[in-house]
């Protein structure tokens, strides 16, 4: 399947969204961030 972003633009992705919200959405997106992150290294060791 291979990795739809790389590092890099996800950082960058991630700190734009963090700039624009709110404390509630953060953590939800540090959920994601960290879900993603283990998708990530799941799909990998495939």
């Amino acid at each position: 399947m291979g990795r739809v972003l790389d590092g890099q633009s996800l950082s960058k992705l991630y700190r734009t969204v963090k700039l624009r919200s709110t404390p509630e959405l953060s953590v939800t997106i540090q959920h994601l961030w960290l879900w993603t992150g283990l998708v990530v290294v799941a799909g990998e060791g495939t």
